[in-house]
């Protein structure tokens, strides 16, 4: 129809939202932050904790659970659980090396050399034989990289939901991105 404006939300950094694109630049946050490093007036250094994704964590309870299923969907939001950590104690040491990544920003390298001795000392590391004969891994390598990637992801998510919502008078609009994968799914597009 001619003479009727699109309803699409305007998009930071293509004039849409004028104040936005004053403080940061046409080139969005990544062009301001790239002119003040190359002129020398800024120096990279750590970003600060995540306050929102910390505060979402240590929110948690903790659930004992032989397997991940053992909650039921909502449940993981209120709870801190490792899959086979049956014992409380050993549950509030991961979730303390947790939370200790995520405040310090650690990689996964720093948090398997930290977590791996108490888990030895406890004596969940590796492989167990289970008294009905089934073998059961405990803390591996590839378990701690999925708990140290879970439980980081989901603590970030909440947190960027949380200054999503608090920023949404100013922010109305969410703008959904595809992934860098060449085939999407038609659910996806």
């Amino acid at each position: 129809m001619a003479g009727v404006e699109s309803a699409a939300p305007p998009i930071i950094g293509q004039g849409g939202c004028k104040e936005a694109d004053r403080i940061l630049g046409s080139s969005g946050a990544d062009g301001l932050w790239n002119r003040r490093r190359r002129s020398g007036m800024m120096t990279p250094t750590a970003p600060p904790p995540p306050r929102e994704a910390l505060a979402y964590l240590r929110a948690k309870g903790y659930k004992i659970a032989w397997d991940y299923r053992d909650l039921w969907k909502e449940e993981h939001v209120r709870a801190f659980t490792v899959a086979k950590a049956m014992t409380q104690e050993l549950l509030m040491e991961i979730r303390q090396a947790v939370d200790a990544a995520l405040a310090e920003g650690k990689t996964f390298k720093q948090f398997q050399d930290e977590l791996e001795p108490l888990l030895g000392k406890r004596g969940w590391l590796g492989k167990v034989l289970m008294e009905d004969g089934a073998m059961v891994e405990l803390g591996t390598p590839r378990r701690l990289k999925i708990l140290y990637d879970t439980h980081m992801r989901t603590a970030r998510a909440a947190g960027q939901w949380v200054r999503i919502e608090r920023n949404k008078a100013a922010l109305p609009y969410l703008r959904y991105g595809l992934g860098p994968s060449r085939e999407h799914r038609l659910q996806h597009v």
